[in-house]
């Protein structure tokens, strides 16, 4: 009887000692939960940043490559007036002359 009576303590001791673990683990599932609903909005607000910064990025190296064209425009209209100004003085241009008096007449 006295053998009952201490495995029945052991088992009662042992019952307590895995609620109380149990009690412990439902604690820290809760608080994992409460840690996963607020990190989910979280979550959500930095893919759609994410999303943003890509957006801005890839319009950036758009941008790099229309200045890389303005650029080149620039200077070849640079080189065109540089060029007119040269002939001008040469009479090349006796056409286009007449027809702007043409036009003012």
């Amino acid at each position: 009887m006295e053998e009952e009576g201490e495995m029945l303590k052991n088992a009662a001791n042992n019952a307590m000692s895995i609620q109380s673990q149990a009690e412990t683990l439902a604690a820290k599932l809760q608080e994992s939960e409460r840690q996963l609903e607020t990190l989910i909005p979280e979550n959500q607000r930095l893919e759609v940043e994410l999303q943003k910064q890509q957006t801005l990025y890839s319009e950036l190296r758009k941008m790099r490559g229309r200045g890389e064209e303005l650029d080149a425009l620039k200077e070849s209209q640079q080189v065109i007036v540089s060029i007119r100004r040269e002939i001008q003085p040469h009479g090349l241009f006796p056409l286009r002359r007449k027809w702007l008096s043409c036009g003012r007449s």
